[in-house]
């Protein structure tokens, strides 16, 4: 039975690391491309430190948005009025991603290899 656990832990997380990869993917070739400014830096503390969050606002199609990027970093990552590139969803344009922040890669990474190590040491 524990092996059977292993097994289904190891595929789930290979699983989860392919589909971050194929969101990436999916964002980089059908999202809209805009560029973005920093409006703001927000701090959120926590068990391991402190983490920052660029808030960005950004016009499509003569719509303004305005959309705190869920990924944090362990320092600030941007200057406060900096202009970024970024990928818009189509259908959600709050969704977005940073093409050059490489964080969703090394989580994805990380899954795999934890999925092919539970997967093979079982």
């Amino acid at each position: 039975m524990e092996n059977y656990i292993a097994y289904l832990g190891g595929i789930t997380l290979i699983i989860i690391s392919f589909m971050i990869l194929w969101e990436r993917r999916q964002f980089k070739k059908n999202g809209i491309e805009v560029y973005a400014t920093v409006i703001r830096t927000e701090m959120k503390g926590g068990i391991r430190g402190t983490l920052y969050f660029s808030v960005l606002q950004y016009n499509i199609a003569g719509a303004d948005f305005e959309t705190r990027y869920n990924i944090g970093s362990s320092r600030p990552k941007y200057s406060d009025g900096e202009t970024v590139r970024i990928y818009a969803h189509k259908e959600d344009s709050k969704k977005i991603l940073m093409p050059d922040d490489k964080m969703r890669i090394i989580i994805a990474v990380s899954l795999l290899i934890g999925g092919v190590s539970m997967f093979i040491i079982a």
